[in-house]
Protein backbone atom coordinates (compact mmCIF):
# COMPACT_ATOMS: atom_id res chain seq x y z
CA UNK A 1 0.00 0.00 0.00
CA UNK A 2 1.26 3.47 -0.86
CA UNK A 3 2.55 5.61 1.96
CA UNK A 4 0.24 8.57 2.66
CA UNK A 5 2.18 11.76 3.11
CA UNK A 6 1.51 13.08 6.55
CA UNK A 7 5.06 13.57 7.76
CA UNK A 8 6.45 16.98 8.72
CA UNK A 9 9.04 16.66 5.93
CA UNK A 10 6.33 16.35 3.28
CA UNK A 11 4.28 19.17 4.76
CA UNK A 12 7.44 21.29 4.69
CA UNK A 13 8.07 20.43 1.02
CA UNK A 14 4.48 21.39 0.21
CA UNK A 15 4.93 24.74 1.95
CA UNK A 16 8.09 25.49 -0.03
CA UNK A 17 6.44 24.39 -3.28
CA UNK A 18 3.40 26.62 -2.73
CA UNK A 19 5.50 29.61 -1.75
CA UNK A 20 7.75 29.25 -4.79
CA UNK A 21 4.82 28.88 -7.19
CA UNK A 22 3.27 32.07 -5.79
CA UNK A 23 6.65 33.87 -5.84
CA UNK A 24 7.01 33.07 -9.55
CA UNK A 25 3.33 33.96 -10.17
CA UNK A 26 2.79 30.64 -11.95
CA UNK A 27 -0.38 28.62 -12.32
CA UNK A 28 -0.23 24.88 -11.72
CA UNK A 29 -0.42 24.42 -15.49
CA UNK A 30 2.54 26.75 -16.05
CA UNK A 31 4.62 24.80 -13.52
CA UNK A 32 3.83 21.64 -15.49
CA UNK A 33 4.70 23.35 -18.81
CA UNK A 34 8.11 24.21 -17.35
CA UNK A 35 8.74 20.50 -16.75
CA UNK A 36 7.16 20.25 -13.33
CA UNK A 37 4.67 17.70 -12.06
CA UNK A 38 1.11 17.74 -13.35
CA UNK A 39 -1.27 20.17 -11.66
CA UNK A 40 -3.05 17.24 -9.99
CA UNK A 41 0.22 15.78 -8.71
CA UNK A 42 1.43 19.18 -7.51
CA UNK A 43 -1.70 19.88 -5.49
CA UNK A 44 -1.80 16.35 -4.08
CA UNK A 45 1.78 16.71 -2.83
CA UNK A 46 1.02 20.12 -1.31
CA UNK A 47 -2.03 18.63 0.44
CA UNK A 48 -0.10 15.58 1.58
CA UNK A 49 -2.32 13.17 -0.34
CA UNK A 50 0.24 11.60 -2.66
CA UNK A 51 2.57 8.71 -1.88
CA UNK A 52 6.14 9.78 -1.15
CA UNK A 53 7.46 11.53 -4.28
CA UNK A 54 9.79 9.44 -6.40
CA UNK A 55 13.17 10.73 -7.55
CA UNK A 56 11.60 11.53 -10.91
CA UNK A 57 8.86 13.60 -9.27
CA UNK A 58 11.38 15.43 -7.09
CA UNK A 59 13.39 16.28 -10.23
CA UNK A 60 10.21 17.55 -11.90
CA UNK A 61 9.49 19.75 -8.88
CA UNK A 62 13.00 21.23 -9.18
CA UNK A 63 12.56 21.82 -12.91
CA UNK A 64 9.08 23.31 -12.73
CA UNK A 65 9.91 25.67 -9.88
CA UNK A 66 13.30 26.76 -11.19
CA UNK A 67 15.20 25.19 -8.33
CA UNK A 68 18.69 23.76 -8.60
CA UNK A 69 18.83 20.02 -9.11
CA UNK A 70 18.34 18.21 -5.81
CA UNK A 71 16.53 21.07 -4.06
CA UNK A 72 13.22 19.26 -3.47
CA UNK A 73 15.12 16.30 -2.01
CA UNK A 74 17.11 18.72 0.16
CA UNK A 75 13.87 20.17 1.53
CA UNK A 76 12.71 16.66 2.45
CA UNK A 77 16.00 16.21 4.31
CA UNK A 78 15.49 19.43 6.28
CA UNK A 79 17.42 21.80 4.03
CA UNK A 80 16.29 24.62 1.81
CA UNK A 81 15.95 24.84 -1.97
CA UNK A 82 18.41 26.74 -4.12
CA UNK A 83 17.54 28.63 -7.26
CA UNK A 84 18.86 27.20 -10.50
CA UNK A 85 21.99 29.17 -11.34
CA UNK A 86 21.68 31.46 -14.34
CA UNK A 87 23.69 30.54 -17.39
CA UNK A 88 26.81 32.61 -17.91
CA UNK A 89 27.66 34.17 -21.25
CA UNK A 90 30.27 31.41 -21.65
CA UNK A 91 27.58 28.76 -21.08
CA UNK A 92 25.36 30.36 -23.73
CA UNK A 93 28.25 30.50 -26.20
CA UNK A 94 29.04 26.81 -25.58
CA UNK A 95 25.38 25.99 -26.11
CA UNK A 96 25.45 27.85 -29.44
CA UNK A 97 28.61 25.91 -30.35
CA UNK A 98 26.83 22.67 -29.51
CA UNK A 99 23.94 23.56 -31.82
CA UNK A 100 26.41 24.40 -34.59
CA UNK A 101 28.29 21.10 -34.04
CA UNK A 102 25.05 19.13 -34.14
CA UNK A 103 24.11 20.79 -37.42
CA UNK A 104 27.62 20.17 -38.80
CA UNK A 105 27.27 16.44 -38.16
CA UNK A 106 23.85 16.31 -39.79
CA UNK A 107 21.70 16.29 -36.66
CA UNK A 108 18.67 18.45 -37.33
CA UNK A 109 16.74 17.76 -34.16
CA UNK A 110 17.28 16.25 -30.74
CA UNK A 111 14.49 14.49 -28.91
CA UNK A 112 14.89 13.68 -25.26
CA UNK A 113 12.12 13.03 -22.82
CA UNK A 114 11.65 15.81 -20.32
CA UNK A 115 13.92 18.36 -21.97
CA UNK A 116 12.27 21.74 -22.19
CA UNK A 117 13.58 24.84 -23.90
CA UNK A 118 14.52 27.38 -21.25
CA UNK A 119 13.58 31.05 -21.49
CA UNK A 120 17.11 31.84 -22.69
CA UNK A 121 16.77 29.31 -25.54
CA UNK A 122 19.00 26.62 -24.04
CA UNK A 123 18.02 22.99 -23.71
CA UNK A 124 21.00 21.37 -22.02
CA UNK A 125 22.89 22.20 -18.85
CA UNK A 126 26.57 23.19 -19.05
CA UNK A 127 27.84 19.69 -18.15
CA UNK A 128 25.75 18.08 -20.88
CA UNK A 129 26.92 20.68 -23.38
CA UNK A 130 30.59 19.91 -22.62
CA UNK A 131 30.05 16.15 -22.88
CA UNK A 132 28.18 16.46 -26.17
CA UNK A 133 30.76 18.84 -27.64
CA UNK A 134 33.54 16.41 -26.75
CA UNK A 135 31.65 13.56 -28.38
CA UNK A 136 30.83 15.59 -31.48
CA UNK A 137 34.41 16.77 -31.88
CA UNK A 138 35.38 13.16 -32.54
CA UNK A 139 32.70 12.62 -35.19
CA UNK A 140 33.10 12.98 -38.96
CA UNK A 141 31.91 16.22 -40.51
CA UNK A 142 28.48 14.83 -41.36
CA UNK A 143 28.96 15.09 -45.11
CA UNK A 144 28.16 11.38 -45.45
CA UNK A 145 24.75 10.55 -43.99
CA UNK A 146 23.81 7.02 -42.96
CA UNK A 147 21.07 6.97 -45.60
CA UNK A 148 23.62 7.54 -48.39
CA UNK A 149 25.64 4.67 -49.83
CA UNK A 150 29.21 4.49 -48.62
CA UNK A 151 32.07 4.60 -51.09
Amino acid sequence: MAEVLTSPEIARLGTFMSARRVELALTFEQVAERGGPSPKSFTRIVRGLKPRPTGTTLAKIDQGLGWAQGSAAAVLAGGTPSEKPAYSQEDLERHARLVAELQRTGVTSVAARGIKVEADGTQFGPDAVEALLELLSRMPDGSRRSDQPSS
